[in-house]
Parts: C-alpha cells; sequence; structure tokens
C-alpha cells in the first residue's frame, strides 16, 4: 500500500539497504508481523505500522470539497473510530518489552493527514500517547529515524571503543608475562655463560696440568 512504499523509501533514504538497523515484514515470536522493526538495541525492536486508514480520510477530503457538512461529520467520526482501533491494534501486537521498546509508532503518509489529525481529531493523539503509539509523518518520521541512527552509531562506537580498550589491556598483560619469561630466560642465559666460563676455565686447566704430566 501507499504507507508501505512511503515507509519504505524513507528507511531507504537514510539507511540504504543496511539491515543491521532495521527489517521490512519483521516476525515476532508471538507469530505476528510488523511493517517495519527497528533495531534499536541489543535484541530489542521499535516496531512501525503503516496500514493507516486512508479510506476514511478520502471521504473527509471528498465531504469537505461538496461542502457536505453532514457527510463530513460521519466521515470525521468514522476516521476517528478507525484510528482508535488501529492504536488499540499496535499496542497489543508491537509494545511487548523486553523483546520490543514500550512504545510503537503509527506512521502517516502524508503530512496533509498528519496535520488533519493533529487539528481536528487531538482525541486520536492523546489516545495514542496514552498507549505507547506515536503518530508520525514522513518528516517527523524522518527526524525521529535519524536521531536513531546517530544514536546507534554512537552506541556502536562506544562498544567498538570498550571492545578495543579490552583487547589493548588483555596485550598489555600478555607483553608482562612475556617480559617475565624473557627475563627469566636472560637471567638463564646468563647463568648458562657463567657456567661455561667456568667449564672452559677448567678445561684449559686441566688441559695445562696434563701437558705437564706428558712431558715427564
Amino acid at each position: 500500500n501507499f504507507g508501505e512504499y512511503q515507509l519504505e523509501r524513507i528507511l531507504s533514504m537514510l539507511y540504504g539497504q543496511n539491515t543491521a538497523f532495521y527489517e521490512l515484514q519483521k516476525h515476532l515470536p508471538d507469530g505476528k508481523i510488523a511493517d517495519c522493526a527497528l533495531h534499536v538495541g541489543k535484541d530489542k525492536i521499535l516496531c512501525i505500522d503503516s496500514k493507516f486508514p486512508l479510506s476514511s480520510y478520502e471521504k473527509i477530503m471528498a465531504a469537505s470539497a461538496a461542502k457536505d457538512a453532514a457527510t463530513l461529520a460521519g466521515a470525521q467520526k468514522e476516521l476517528a473510530s478507525d484510528m482508535k482501533k488501529h492504536i488499540a491494534d499496535i499496542a497489543a501486537k508491537y509494545i511487548a518489552p523486553p523483546q520490543t521498546t514500550e512504545f510503537a509508532v503509527l506512521f502517516l503518509p502524508s503530512e496533509a493527514v498528519f496535520i488533519y489529525v493533529c487539528e481536528k481529531l487531538p482525541q486520536v493523539l492523546e489516545l495514542g500517547a496514552q498507549n505507547g503509539v506515536f503518530l508520525a509523518s514522513p518528516t517527523t518520521l524522518l527526524a525521529l529515524l535519524g536521531t536513531i541512527r546517530v544514536f546507534l552509531k554512537d552506541e556502536a562506537l562506544a562498544a567498538n571503543v570498550k571492545s578495543a580498550k579490552d583487547e589493548i589491556y588483555a596485550l598489555g598483560k600478555e607483553f608482562e608475562t612475556h617480559a617475565k619469561h624473557a627475563a627469566l630466560l636472560q637471567s638463564y642465559a646468563a647463568k648458562f655463560c657463567e657456567q661455561a666460563e667456568i667449564l672452559n676455565k677448567n678445561a684449559k686447566s686441566l688441559k695445562a696440568r696434563f701437558d705437564k704430566i706428558s712431558e715427564i
């Protein structure tokens, strides 16, 4: 649908095809499928749903164009009802800590839809906030994903720095052990040279004495 297309376009713009950051049509442990799952931490995801009830909004636009107040009021009620049900479904399906974050995102595929909901259906926004489901337009989602991307890169960098520090520490310990063994070997070598010198002197002394005996 249009919402999924817009969502994929935004994700591709920010992350490319890097599935280290996100997965489309993510199968959750309970068998449910999220339109998108962002990897926001170790073994934790943020679910994004893009199945906005666009037909209800189109009825509102048609009624507004026709200046049909009665139809417009009915279409607004229908949209509010559809969105409230959708928010409840998202909260039930995609908010399941610790596997997921404590909130999910309902993506609205256009700025016009988002602005209309904010202006005309504030009760929907409030219900979403109460249930941990936040509404996002293409612009606000782009900002949210950009922030998460920076956070994930910083987190990965911090993890790499810690890993490097651990490696350096371990390497330092190995050098200490190596130095101890080298010093011990050097000590043995010095003693060996000392003993070899003594043996050499003894050998010379014995040879000299043997030569004297041979001359008798």
